[in-house]
């Protein structure tokens, strides 16, 4: 990642299940700090500032986006690390036994941002689906600039949002379909829900297949299942 500057400072949520709560104090909120190495940016608690782990390449990237785009992100105050240089900061106070708690200064003010409110109508997450493939039909096949980089965003007949498609998927849908994407346009495929290795931890993510014989009775998809409990990110590695 060239430049992580605009997102520093910025204060997310982490509302997926297996990130939890800070084992330190609690919190959800977490503060997006420099990366090292190969990391583009790190997270770390905005309550105690305990490392709470590294923020993957392409969430970094539509943050990035995101805030360079529309300057800013709505109803989301910039946080700094350092409590002296944030008013809306959490601080830590003590209680009447004596033991730390924390508290947080205007809450109104510091609202957080949660990852899963990026692109909310524009682009399909794995969580969409529902743990179930699908039968669709390929409506309309773009190409849209991601961070630094460009990938093949494809609409579905009847679905209200878009799968950007990453390198494998869309080699994989290249060598089923053709590589000239147009002739993609009105093929049915099959999307389904699958976990994916990247950096040593498992996303959830979404693939694509041809159909088989065994799903000659499904019938097509033609609108998207209702929103699920429970949102994952729309990231896919």
């Amino acid at each position: 990642m060239s430049n992580v500057i605009p997102i520093i400072g910025l204060c997310i949520e982490l509302n997926r299940p297996r990130d939890g709560v800070c084992p330190e104090c609690g919190s959800m909120a977490a503060v997006i700090g420099e990366g090292a190495g190969p990391h583009a940016a790190r997270l770390d608690c905005a309550n105690c500032h305990r490392f709470r782990g590294w923020l993957p390449v392409l969430a970094a990237a539509a943050l990035i986006d995101t805030v360079t785009r529309y300057g800013g992100w709505p109803d989301v105050t910039v946080q700094s690390l350092s409590p002296e240089l944030c008013a809306d900061a959490p601080t830590v106070t003590p209680s009447d036994d004596g033991a730390a708690s924390s508290s947080v200064q205007n809450p109104t003010k510091g609202k957080t941002m949660k990852i899963s409110e990026l692109y909310p109508s524009r682009f399909l997450k794995a969580g969409d689906l529902q743990g179930r493939d699908h039968k669709v039909v390929i409506q309309v096949v773009a190409e849209e600039k991601l961070g630094d980089d460009l990938k093949p965003v494809v609409t579905y007949r009847g679905w209200t949002k878009m799968h950007a498609l990453n390198k494998g998927v869309s080699t994989f849908v290249a060598g089923a379909l053709g590589d000239d994407t147009e002739g993609w346009t009105g093929k049915t495929v099959m999307i389904y829900p699958t976990v994916a290795d990247f950096q040593g931890k498992p996303f959830d993510v979404i693939r694509v297949r041809m159909p088989a014989a065994r799903d000659a009775k499904t019938p097509v998809s033609t609108a998207m299942p209702p929103p699920a409990d429970d949102d994952e990110p729309p990231f896919d590695v």
